[in-house]
């Protein structure tokens, strides 16, 4: 008898108030009376179960009863909850909500009064708005169903390209969205975007995914050789902002009120990017090479305006 037959009756019975043996007993393509042992079993293992009579009648689980939380504690199910719950803000999608629910029936009934949010992940971006939440949705449906879509992307140099691609993973990062796939345009890996698809359009052809993952592609961009290591100055009026992205120990007090930061960054375009979000309030002190792309990007946003 699989432990896990036995687990998934037990999540069925919470979430609904009673189910006939045969129903149970097609979903898990065993016999009535097998169902009757797993029920027996369940009940002998102290999760009281109960028979309805009549044309409506079926087997449950005794009203208000709940699953015993050794497992997890009430801090940790309340994590699990809070997570879920800022995924499906992006997603609305029902197998969470039944995730939702089946964690939900963990809660002991003496706890429920002290159930709030003690954390919330809200993954949505500022300015989200309801197509940009329907392309998410969409998007997460051809994952879900193994279905190829067609996109057509702009890439950081503006430059458009239309490609037919394996959607295998949403990722959140950085303060946006990204579809993680298998281009079969480029025979490669690519992560898009979300804002750079113009357009795209899920087709009915299935494609069977691949066991490769995000965590294996960021593997081919975490090399320490790919690191650089910055000394930066900033002025006294960045501190705060200063103290939110950098760890306390790369960061130094000067005499001048001024802040030493030594760090290490990946040496790619989102490094300059950052450095030019802190605008004069940073100097880079070295290396060399650092400070010279950063002033030749500053002369072209200058000329730009001319």
């Amino acid at each position: 008898m699989k432990i896990e037959q036995l687990l998934a009756i037990v999540i069925l019975l919470l979430n609904k108030e009673r189910i006939p043996a045969k129903d149970l007993a097609q979903r898990f393509g065993v016999s009535v009376r097998t169902i009757y042992r797993d029920l027996e079993t369940i009940n002998l293992a102290g999760i009281p179960i109960v028979s309805y009579p009549g044309s409506n009648g079926g087997f449950g689980i005794v009203e208000k009863y709940k699953i015993n939380h050794q497992m997890l504690s009430f801090n940790e199910i309340i994590a699990i909850l809070s997570a879920l719950k800022g995924l499906n803000s992006a997603l609305n999608d029902q197998e969470i909500d039944l995730a939702i629910e089946k964690v939900s029936n963990l809660i002991p009934a003496d706890k429920e009064p002290f159930i709030f949010e003690q954390i919330i992940f809200d993954i949505l971006p500022w300015g989200y708005v309801k197509h940009q939440i329907a392309k998410i949705k969409q998007l997460h449906t051809a994952i879900t169903k193994n279905l190829l879509i067609t996109i057509k992307y702009i890439d950081r140099n503006s430059i458009p390209s239309s490609r037919i691609v394996e959607p295998m993973s949403l990722v959140y990062k950085g303060f946006s969205w990204y579809l993680f796939v298998y281009c079969q345009t480029k025979s490669d890996y690519r992560l898009f975007r979300l804002s750079r698809i113009k357009e795209f359009q899920i087709l009915t052809e299935t494609f069977k995914r691949r066991t490769y993952n995000y965590y294996d592609y960021l593997k081919r961009f975490q090399s320490t050789s790919d690191l650089i290591k910055l000394t930066l100055k900033f002025s006294p009026n960045a501190t705060v902002v200063v103290e939110d992205f950098f760890n306390a120990q790369e960061i130094t007090p000067l005499d001048t009120g001024e802040l030493l930061v030594q760090t290490t960054f990946y040496n790619d375009a989102w490094l300059y990017s950052t450095l030019l979000s802190y605008g004069a309030e940073v100097k880079v002190v070295d290396p060399t090479e650092v400070r010279d792309k950063l002033k030749q990007i500053a002369q072209q946003i200058i000329d730009s305006y001319k």
